[in-house]
């Protein structure tokens, strides 16, 4: 999933996060972030992950928003 440049209300603003439904998500098995910061939504995003994905074997979270020059097709 990508997303452009947004303003975002950092975790360090506001640490409630909201809890979503929970689904599990049998399949999902490798998952990585690029840009991954402070975005409340992000770190939202995560813990949904963290706590469904029960297949879940990597979960990669790149601080790097874009690609880097020795990305090599990942």
């Amino acid at each position: 999933v990508t997303q452009r440049r947004m303003v975002h209300k950092s975790i360090f603003a506001d640490s409630q996060l909201r809890h979503m439904p929970e689904h599990h998500h049998g399949h999902l098995k490798n998952v990585k972030i690029s840009g991954f910061n402070s975005a409340k939504c992000v770190v939202e995003l995560t813990c949904y992950i963290l706590k469904n994905a029960v297949s879940l074997e990597c979960l990669t979270l790149d601080t790097i928003y874009g690609s880097r020059c020795d990305d090599q097709g990942e």
